[in-house]
């Protein structure tokens, strides 16, 4: 094992002193870089994006799957997978929280290892404010979106968010034009950056209850011009187009 790090170190170290140029999703990774050979003039960071083909042809839903989420109630939604890195967990306290309000719903859709732990605590606590839904294809990701109010995206704690994050999640929430409640604790912050919602502490589920009641509070027209920021912020940001030139000008 030390032989395999001491290589893959090695190989690491060699790649940041030989190339032309090296490219990070990570705002902040030439942090790491420069203390392993790599000089700033050939740091590029990139992040994540969207195929805007893609997300504006947004295919409709199973009539199953429509009829599960709540016409008539605020709906605070968490899509993608359910691993332990996603911090759902503080989704769900939140919701255990708030299951005497009946005007607020919780919609978790997607798969994951985590999933039959989130159906446990949600039977075991009597969650009727929640709705667990299976994944959908990539294309009706957007067609969801559109049937909630509020969007909510959470990382665990963890040191290597000191480099950043650019998760593909956030640019599907901020294309939809919603709201966004961000529970991660990193070197950047999108959703601030983007004034599109709410940035509070990872892990704290009194945060997300506090941000959901904020939001919940403001008037349609307050919500739709907070969601509009972010949805503007996505297509001059992180269109695969936009990042497309940042490539080409790489090259030259």
């Amino acid at each position: 094992m030390k032989c395999a790090i001491r290589f893959t170190q090695f190989f690491e170290n060699f790649s940041y002193k030989k190339s032309d140029k090296v490219v990070s999703v990570l705002p902040n990774a030439f942090e790491h870089m420069q203390n392993h050979g790599l000089t700033e003039d050939r740091y590029v960071s990139i992040p994540n994006g969207i195929d805007l083909e893609e997300v504006r042809n947004a295919t409709p839903l199973p009539k199953e799957f429509a009829d599960a989420i709540p016409k008539d109630k605020f709906i605070v939604v968490h899509a993608g997978k359910f691993g332990i890195s996603n911090n759902i967990e503080m989704f769900l306290e939140a919701a255990n929280k708030l299951k005497s309000n009946g005007k607020i719903a919780f919609l978790l859709f997607g798969n994951g290892p985590e999933k039959e732990n989130y159906q446990k605590f949600i039977s075991e606590n009597g969650l009727t404010n929640v709705i667990l839904l299976d994944s959908v294809p990539k294309s009706a990701v957007q067609t969801v979106l559109q049937k909630c109010d509020v969007c909510y995206i959470g990382i665990k704690k963890s040191p290597l968010y000191r480099f950043g994050v650019s998760p593909n999640k956030m640019f599907d929430y901020l294309y939809s034009g919603k709201p966004i409640i961000s529970a991660i604790e990193a070197a950047n912050d999108i959703v601030a950056e983007a004034k599109c919602g709410i940035s509070i502490k990872s892990e704290n589920a009194d945060e997300i209850v506090d941000a959901i009641m904020t939001l919940y509070k403001k008037t349609p027209e307050e919500l739709a011009e907070t969601g509009k920021r972010g949805y503007e912020y996505v297509i001059k940001n992180h269109s695969y187009s936009e990042l497309a030139k940042k490539y080409l000008e790489i090259l030259k």
